[in-house]
């Protein structure tokens, strides 16, 4: 059995629009999964922020974390350093376990 698609919304009409943009999203999530693997694999031990993997990828911030939670055990935090965001704050840098 597949897992629930999340979505939600406070009126029939966005719960509807939210369920179709989980649907559609659902069916790219390997490609996208597997490209994220693959740009964090040629980061080597270097790593990539978030929103580096964001601008690398195109993809929207909040994908990128979806998709590297949905990654679990095959992507770790590196401990010895960090990366820097776009608005200068210290974030994760992310590689492939």
């Amino acid at each position: 059995m597949q897992p629930a698609l999340p979505y939600s919304g406070n009126t029939p009409i966005s719960r509807h629009h939210s369920a179709m943009a989980a649907q559609e999203a659902a069916r790219d999530r390997d490609t996208k999964s597997f490209k994220y693997l693959q740009a964090l694999r040629e980061a080597g031990e270097m790593g990539l922020t978030d929103h580096q993997a964001a601008a690398l990828l195109g993809y929207p911030l909040n994908s990128i974390t979806s998709i590297r939670n949905g990654c679990g055990p095959l992507v770790e935090a590196r401990t010895d350093a960090r990366g820097l965001s776009p608005f200068g704050k210290f974030v994760t840098l992310w590689r492939r376990a």
